[in-house]
This record gives C-alpha cells, sequence and structure tokens, in this order.
C-alpha cells in the first residue's frame, strides 16, 4: 500500500528495523519513537553500541536538541536521531508509570537517563524537517490514535455478532456511518468551545451520546434544543481532565505550527 512519499508514523509497538528499511526502499518516509534497548552505533565500524542515556545527558547540558546521524540495532541501519530533552514533570510521569507497570523490576541508569528524552529516529532529511518540527509532527500520531481506540472500545468495532455475511455487512456499515455522525457532532462542538480555551474529549462526549439513547435522539431528530442545553450545561464534564488548560492542544500545536519543545510551556 506504501506509495512513494508517503510518510508512516509509527507506534512503538510497531517497531521493525525491517520495515524501516522497505519503507526507505520504496521511497517512503518513516517516523518512530526509538525502542527502549535498541543498540546505537555512532560510526558504522564500531564494535560497541554507545550508553545513549549517558551520552544524550552530557551532549544535551546546552538546552539543544541533539539531531545527529547513527547506525541502530545489530544490522546497523542508517538513520536520523533527534532527541529532545523533556520538562521534568513529563520525566517524573513516566517514571510512575514505568514503576506502576513494572513493579518487580529496576530500571537500569540507562533506561532512567534515556526516559529524561523523547528521542525518535526518522529518514526524513534536515532540509525537509528541521529539528524544530520533527517532534511536533509525531503527535499526530497520538490523535489517530485516539479515534481507533474509541471506535473500538466504545462502539464495538472489534465485535461483530453473526455469521451470515449479509448481517456483518450490515453492522460494519452500520457503525461506519455511527463514526461519520459523531465525528461532526464533535467537530460542531469542538469548533463552538476551543476560544474559550477548552478541550473537548472524544471518549466522554462518545460515552455521553450513548446514555439515555441521545444518540438516537440525535439520529431521529437532529440535536434538539433540549440535547443543545443538557450539552453545554455541563459542557466541563465533556472536556478533558485539567480542562482549563494552561498549554496549548495538539491540535493547536499543529495548525499554529508551535515548535516541539516550545508546546510544553504554560501560556501565560
Amino acid at each position: 500500500m506504501l506509495k512513494k512519499t508517503t510518510l508512516v508514523i509509527q507506534d512503538l509497538g510497531f517497531f521493525e528495523i525491517e520495515t524501516f528499511e522497505k519503507i526507505t526502499e520504496q521511497e517512503g518516509y518513516y517516523l518512530s519513537r526509538l525502542l527502549s534497548g535498541v543498540l546505537v552505533y555512532l560510526n558504522k565500524e564500531d564494535k560497541k553500541p554507545i550508553d545513549l542515556g549517558n551520552y544524550l545527558s552530557i551532549l544535551l547540558k546546552k538546552g539543544k536538541p541533539l539531531d545527529i546521524e547513527v547506525f541502530v540495532t545489530k544490522k546497523k541501519m542508517k538513520t536520523r536521531l533527534l532527541a529532545y530533552l523533556v520538562p521534568e514533570e513529563v520525566f517524573n510521569k513516566r517514571r510512575r508509570e514505568y514503576n506502576k507497570k513494572y513493579k518487580e523490576r529496576t530500571a537500569s541508569a540507562e533506561l532512567i537517563a534515556r526516559q529524561r528524552f523523547t528521542i525518535l529516529i526518522t529518514n526524513v532529511s534536515k532540509e525537509m524537517w528541521p529539528w524544530e518540527i520533527v517532534g511536533t509532527v509525531y503527535k499526530i500520531r497520538w490523535q489517530i490514535e485516539l479515534l481507533f481506540k474509541v471506535w473500538k472500545s466504545q462502539l464495538d468495532f472489534d465485535y461483530l455478532e453473526g455469521t451470515k455475511p449479509e448481517r456483518i455487512y450490515c453492522l460494519i456499515y452500520a457503525r461506519l456511518l455511527a463514526i461519520v455522525l459523531i465525528l461532526a457532532v464533535y467537530s460542531v462542538i469542538e469548533k463552538l468551545i476551543i476560544s474559550f480555551g477548552l478541550e473537548l474529549s472524544l471518549t466522554k462526549l462518545v460515552n455521553w451520546l450513548k446514555r439515555q439513547a441521545r444518540f438516537t435522539t440525535i439520529i431521529l431528530k437532529g440535536i434538539t434544543s433540549e440535547l443543545w442545553d443538557l450539552l453545554f450545561d455541563g459542557i466541563d464534564l465533556l472536556c478533558k481532565d485539567n480542562w482549563q488548560r494552561n498549554r496549548k492542544t495538539t491540535q493547536q500545536c499543529i495548525e499554529e505550527e508551535i515548535l516541539f519543545l516550545e508546546s510544553f510551556k504554560k501560556v501565560a
């Protein structure tokens, strides 16, 4: 399916060197986070990989992101590596999540050092993408993943009851139509509230629509005045946590071409 100049933004769960090599061979582009534990060499002739965590800590004391050419894994695939030093609050969150997930493990010094950075690899050239925007581009992947998460977990897209092809097709098309309608409603509400510094949660909106047959009402009657009143009376409950945001949303960062590191700064 890959076409020339196609960009593949890869999740860590699909981190495969062979895939990146095939993308490059077909003149496409990839962008991915670097999987923890992957060997990194500064030169193709090097016999020993570098201690990436310590290497980054030393070089990034100047406060600028790292943007260098390296070779990864034992196959020593050539790639561009970028590393952004994240704020202390982001680092602390990563440590908490790791400790919660791996209660019986003790993180290595290199792993802890790596958690202080967002480390990306790509074959897009510096001329096409300066380091300032690569991290922001990668954020698009999470927005796409949120959509698929809603489809699967909230609209039960992964479970189709029945065996007859006609029934299965009806269920698939019905759910696809539901997705289109829900996203249309989401888009309208999002545009109305974004000027107030609010960020609507798609997950919470879908749950709200599923309760008390509200989505059925919208299909049959449209968004009635009663639904509008009910919706906006409790709009704060449908926004993302910490809805009175002190930072710009991911969508705003992308639309306004805000640099990756700048996206962590609080809005004055």
